[in-house]
């Protein structure tokens, strides 16, 4: 897996730098594409490291320059300057608080934690994330003009998704496998937080792929606006088949004073019925909350179909505009 991921990377980064070597952000990206993918995410070059000595120190330049580059392209990210200004000096602190990580993990890897380092650790750590967060939605708002929102939507939508289904799969791990007490939970185990795990965190170096060189060639709106829909159903459908079996097995034991089959088939029968309205109302949902032109575009559309008296159609027409 380790292999593969830094395959992508690596394939990713000089796709890049074939196509945007003349940008400074294309080298910026692909520069951390290639370290992050195969000296930071990765352990094999830890295991490297210890088994010659000779290369701890270039090994852990590799991991500190793979994690700045990445940190730093994502505040740059997509056109390369500081926004707002003074965030520069956030990334600077950012930066200079990595260097003890990888040359002085004696002094990083502090035992305890609930001690002074600790807690300025995770000040450190949340100060930049919530940081990269804003300078990326106050650039999409401000100062970015509609090919930056689109390649910004492409790498957030990216991270998003590898986090979601990352965070997903340790939660999903730690309340129902949380221990590895036979081989069927070592298989999960192995799938899951390793199959699964790399295959999510693989969007983020696509994502930037396609954001830095295809992002015209694909409707990101649609992907996110299908997405939102289709995750938001299928919790919805989880949730209440479990909560219709939890209720008809509860009756059942009440009423017969056992269990019996019938309600998984009801929940079954239930759910099916309640795919496509609650789809629906849903697609609904998202498109007016995310998507209000389209959507009041397309009801107006649909009543200037039914619409036949020429005085109520120029009054609506004004009125819109």
């Amino acid at each position: 897996m380790d292999v593969i991921f830094a395959a992508v990377c690596t394939a990713v980064a000089l796709l890049i730098f074939s196509r945007r070597s003349d940008d400074r952000m294309g080298l910026l990206v692909s520069l951390a594409l290639l370290t992050f993918g195969t000296a930071t995410f990765v352990f094999t070059m830890e295991a490297l490291a210890a088994r010659h000595p000779a290369l701890e120190v270039p090994t852990s330049f590799l991991h500190f320059l793979g994690a700045a580059s990445f940190g730093l392209s994502f505040y740059l990210f997509p056109d390369g300057r500081f926004v707002p200004r003074w965030i520069r000096w956030v990334v600077l602190v950012w930066i200079a608080w990595q260097v003890p990580k990888y040359f002085f993990p004696d002094w990083y890897l502090n035992p305890g934690p609930h001690t002074l380092h600790a807690l300025i650790n995770t000040v450190v750590w949340m100060s930049a994330l919530s940081t990269a967060i804003y300078s990326q939605g106050y650039r999409y708002r401000r100062t970015a003009n509609p090919d930056q929102r689109q390649q910004t939507k492409w790498v957030v939508f990216g991270i998003s998704a590898a986090l979601a289904v990352f965070l997903g799969i340790s939660v999903t791990l730690g309340l129902f496998a949380p221990e590895v007490s036979s081989p069927a939970t070592l298989l999960v185990h192995l799938v899951g937080a390793t199959l699964f795990g790399y295959l999510a965190i693989l969007l983020i170096p696509v994502s930037i792929g396609v954001a830095m060189l295809r992002y015209h060639l694909f409707d990101i709106d649609l992907i996110i606006n299908r997405t939102l829909v289709y995750v938001t159903l299928t919790v919805i459908l989880a949730v209440s088949f479990e909560g219709a079996i939890v209720v008809l097995q509860y009756l059942f034991r009440v009423l017969i004073h056992q269990e019996s089959e019938i309600a998984v088939v009801a929940s079954t029968l239930a759910i099916a019925a309640m795919v496509e309205p609650l789809r629906r109302r849903i697609q609904g949902f998202v498109d007016r909350s995310f998507y209000r032109r389209k959507y009041d575009a397309r009801n107006f559309s649909a009543r200037l179909r039914n619409e036949t008296d020429l005085d109520a159609l120029n009054q609506e027409l004004v009125g819109v505009i």
